[in-house]
């Protein structure tokens, strides 16, 4: 079969998880390709491709534009077989059951996805599978996989297209487990984790060697001189595999590389074995500067003096970091915001990032929300987009977006903090202050936490396609570099 992957943007970091399902497809002896909504006319490239099947990758926040595509695909090649996945089909089961598509692929879609398209490429029913629900049927979920290393290492040359960005670009992505231990309200992961309760082991790792073998297949193949490790939790502690990892990585690969961790977990000896594996830059989330909402509206269970030792411990060893937090919490007042920012100012860390908190559907803060009326309008295009909570004032979410685009200056200029927090969050959101936070968030990431290589040209247009993804939904890359606008299937 010919198979395509439809994805709405690509950013710079790879669709892993579509690249996963590529490379079982393929080993299975189909071939694979990719749409990308926001830079291709998708029902174009499908006319003139005739794929057998396609397979719409939903994030919750695309759930509009990809429901749209779905009823339009449906319409005009209504003998194509049409398979939608992705969180949004994991978490709004139920209302995904009735698009316009012939099976949802919901949880851990691997294996699902692979005897999915046996069952379609063989022409034999496939709504009684686990994983898959249809209009008619909703089963059951099968087990979550173990071992990972059973899983072929995901198809690099769906995304790493010839003169594509991803291909160019010095830094790539890799994955060294699933899962996640913790229950953050915010988080799908409190959700997934019930969703599997007494189904397998939430939290999984690929071996060692595994993950070293990908990183060296990629660098021989690809241009590769920094790692960017997506895992929701990097490492827990010190343990056997990140001793092994330590061990061998230095000494086989040698790349210096980012991961995430949680702030409580970053004791001495955590923060020594990560310097010593080659640990660049990390991202740590402080979410809130008041302990009371941390902890009880997010469920992120830790002190300011523990956040604090984590920085310590991260600055002695000279690792830089990537701080998130977040505002427009429920509850919250302007006043927490502020907070939120001072502290992450006290914390000093090479990039503050801020957003506005974006109740998913499917975690618990979003459920509680929902419950109690707060939430009103659609999903947002982006994360630092207005608040779509009711309990705050139009005023106060032009404060929150004016914090998400003054709040990185007021942490790494002392100097303007007081006239950004007492001033300038206060003026309506303007095109000024979206333009100096854009070039400044890419700066410091660019310098401190993803080290991008490359030449002048070649970092031009890598800054036209970031500014083009902050305006994703709205222009297309090519619009941009054009002037024009675009509808959802904008054509190339």
């Amino acid at each position: 079969m010919n198979i395509l992957y439809v994805i709405r943007d690509m950013s710079f970091i790879e669709p892993l998880g579509v690249m996963s399902l590529s490379a079982i497809s393929r080993a299975d002896g189909h071939k694979s390709a990719l749409g990308i909504i926001n830079e291709q006319d998708v029902i174009a490239k499908i006319e003139r491709s005739r794929p057998d099947l396609v397979c719409l990758s939903v994030m919750s926040v695309d759930a509009k534009v990809f429901g749209k595509l779905a009823g339009e695909l449906r319409a005009r090649f209504p003998d194509i077989r049409i398979v939608a996945g992705g969180p949004h089909a994991t978490f709004e089961r139920e209302a995904m059951r009735t698009w316009p598509v012939d099976a949802v692929v919901q949880g851990e879609a691997d294996w699902a996805f692979r005897d999915l398209i046996r069952a379609i490429d063989a022409d034999e029913p496939f709504d009684h599978l686990d994983n898959i629900s249809t209009i008619d049927t909703a089963n059951s979920m099968r087990r979550l996989i173990e071992p990972l290393d059973d899983l072929p290492h995901p198809d690099r040359a769906l995304a790493y297209l010839p003169g594509g960005h991803l291909a160019d670009l010095n830094v790539k992505s890799f994955m060294a487990s699933r899962g996640c231990a913790f229950r953050c309200a915010y988080c799908f992961n409190s959700k997934y984790n019930e969703l599997y309760h007494g189904n397998g082991t939430t939290v999984r790792r690929f071996s060692v060697d595994y993950v070293i073998e990908e990183i060296e297949q990629v660098r021989a193949d690809y241009r590769l001189t920094f790692v960017r490790f997506g895992d929701d939790m990097f490492a827990y502690r010190a343990d056997d595999w990140l001793l092994e990892f330590a061990e061998k990585y230095p000494r086989r690969i040698g790349l210096p590389f980012y991961c995430l961790i949680r702030p409580d977990v970053l004791k001495p000896e955590l923060v020594a074995v990560l310097r010593r594996a080659g640990c660049h830059s990390l991202a740590l989330s402080i979410e809130a500067g008041n302990p009371q909402l941390r902890r009880e509206v997010l469920q992120r269970r830790m002190s300011d003096e523990a956040i604090t030792e984590a920085f310590e411990n991260i600055h002695r060893a000279g690792i830089h970091v990537y701080a998130n937090a977040m505002f427009g919490l429920p509850g919250g007042t302007i006043d927490d915001d502020i907070r939120t920012v001072e502290l992450a100012a006290r914390y000093r860390p090479a990039y503050p990032s801020f957003t506005v908190l974006t109740p998913f559907r499917g975690t618990l803060l979003g459920e509680q929300c929902a419950e109690r009326g707060l939430i009103d309008g659609e999903y947002p295009e982006r994360t630092t987009d207005r608040s779509i909570l009711n309990c705050f004032s139009e005023k106060e979410k032009d404060v929150q977006v004016n914090l998400v685009h003054l709040g990185i200056f007021a942490v790494r200029f002392p100097i303007l903090r007081n006239l950004i927090l007492k001033r300038l969050i206060f003026w309506k959101p303007n095109q000024v202050f979206f333009a100096a936070w854009y070039l400044m968030k890419n700066y410091v990431s660019a310098k401190y936490i993803w080290p991008i290589r490359a030449g002048v040209f070649a970092k031009a247009r890598l800054a036209l396609r970031a500014l083009a993804f902050e305006f994703s939904g709205r222009i297309s890359f090519r619009a941009l570099l054009s002037g024009r606008r675009r509808s959802v299937t904008a054509k190339t």
